[in-house]
């Protein structure tokens, strides 16, 4: 008796679960392009596409309060022996562990002076800056292209320090991935 009752309530508990229903919504399709164009990247003159930006020492009384930045220090991504077919080339900075997605800057390494962040911005027309915000998609990060003129370019930023708040002692490093894309 118990062997029938178990099948006619599996064959029941079957008969009332509603079959799943699957439909088409629409189509995601993807696009892109891999190019064969590529440039010798000499970062900030040394040789290399990886590089050490040296940040001066800073008291903590230039950054009192949120938002205060100091030690502006220009650098550049030098770009040689461009092959031809692209007219124009910016940096791709790369999302990370290291970047504050609050505020799009670089968090710096375990143990580093509280409260302090580095910045990224790029020089502009006369003296105005755009901040760089790491923490956004690569066309919208304020990155602007460079034009590639005779094979080379010249991709110009600005580290400096930004206050999260009352700034303490401590030493302050960090780092950022790059790629370049080219247009």
């Amino acid at each position: 008796m118990n062997r029938k009752l178990l099948s006619a309530l599996i064959l029941a508990g079957t008969a009332m679960a509603a079959p799943a229903a699957f439909a088409e919504d629409g189509v995601i399709s993807f696009g892109g392009t891999v190019t064969g164009q590529t440039c010798t990247i000499n970062g900030n003159r040394t040789g290399a596409s990886s590089f050490l930006v040296p940040l001066p020492t800073v008291s903590v009384s230039a950054l009192k309060k949120a938002g205060q930045r100091a030690g502006s220090t220009p650098f550049s991504i030098f770009l040689t022996d461009c092959t031809p077919g692209a007219n124009s080339v910016r940096a791709l900075f790369e999302a990370h562990r290291e970047i504050d997605m609050e505020t799009g800057n670089l968090i710096l390494d375990a143990g580093g002076a509280p409260n302090v962040q580095i910045g990224l911005v790029t020089p502009g027309d006369l003296g105005y800056y755009t901040v760089i915000q790491l923490n956004r998609r690569w066309d919208l990060q304020g990155s602007t292209p460079v034009a590639i003129e005779g094979g080379s370019a010249e991709l110009k930023y600005v580290a400096e320090y930004v206050a999260t708040g009352p700034a303490g002692p401590g030493p302050a490093k960090s780092r950022v991935l790059y790629s370049l894309v080219y247009e």
